[in-house]
């Protein structure tokens, strides 16, 4: 893999979506790739206390080795942005290899990554110092962005919920109210306004199925309607397109599907609505 890949694969972690466990795992992997050490370490400083966040290609016993002989060498990364020195270390492939400590732009606390490579030359070793700047502050954006992505969700959620309890108290006090009336007409009437005002919608309309035949029997802010005008006629055929498929009819949501809408597209249409939906409503999954 080239370096200009390693390099693009560690900045999209700037995007990652995923847990910091997962985060660490992933950018310790490109910063060895990257810098072809042979492992990384990432550490949180707190309170004089040293914490691993995340590490890639060492064990416990050599990792506890590397802090405890680079204390002076973290305080010089934290003052310059990064430090090194050669390593003492017997488990190290190579004695000409320096570990290499560089800073990560953090909102809190402070971050370093550790490394070890090898110094093949001045120009080389530089090269890979300079690496390290290039993706110093990847860690940052990737915190700033989940931050983001978490307000976002908690925002959703908070209003869902808020919309969810406002439906509620909404469908319990329309029960109340109609549980109240003493006939079937005035219960029906009584949900129809309701839902009218509530939801803003210009008409709503209950039909009944008698015969085969879906009549109307209430519509919003009317107590009487002739049954013989022609839109009432339009709006039967809309109960029964419904009531035949018994499903649920969302238009013009509904044109691109198999369900048939000619009655609802005409009635839509001379009504001049903005949407128009229709809801069976079942007793033992049969349309009524």
């Amino acid at each position: 893999m080239q370096t200009k890949e390693i390099l693009a694969l560690i900045k999209n972690l700037r995007d990652f979506k995923g847990s910091e466990d997962e985060f660490w795992s992933e950018y310790l992997k490109g910063v060895c790739l990257l810098t072809k050490s042979q492992f990384s370490l990432a550490i949180n400083l707190k309170n004089n206390t040293y914490e691993i966040m995340g590490k890639y290609e060492i064990e416990q016993t050599q990792l506890e080795e590397v802090l405890k002989d680079s204390k002076d060498s973290i305080s010089r990364a934290l003052e310059n942005g990064f430090s090194y020195e050669p390593v003492r270390y017997s488990w190290a492939k190579n004695r000409r290899s320096y570990v290499v400590f560089f800073t990560l732009e953090s909102l809190e606390d402070k971050k370093i990554v550790a490394l070890m490579v090898e110094k093949e030359s001045s120009s080389v070793f530089n090269e890979i110092v300079l690496r390290t700047q290039l993706i110093s502050d990847v860690y940052l954006s990737y915190k700033n962005n989940l931050l983001k992505n978490t307000k976002h969700s908690v925002d959703v959620v908070s209003q869902v919920s808020e919309e969810s309890s406002k439906d509620l108290k909404n469908v319990l006090e329309i029960v109340s109210m109609m549980t109240k009336q003493n006939s079937f007409l005035l219960a029906c009437m009584t949900l129809v306004n309701e839902l009218s005002v509530r939801f803003d919608a210009t008409t709503v309309n209950i039909g009944w199925e008698e015969d085969g035949y879906v009549k109307p029997i209430a519509i919003s802010h009317l107590e009487k309607f002739d049954k013989n005008t022609d839109i009432i006629h339009k709006l039967e055929a809309v109960f029964e397109e419904s009531y035949d498929q018994n499903e649920e009819i969302i238009f013009p949501d509904n044109q691109a599907k198999s369900t048939i809408v000619y009655a609802h597209n005409v009635y839509f249409r001379d009504k001049n609505l903005s949407h128009l939906v229709s809801l069976p409503l079942r007793v033992e999954n049969d349309s009524v």
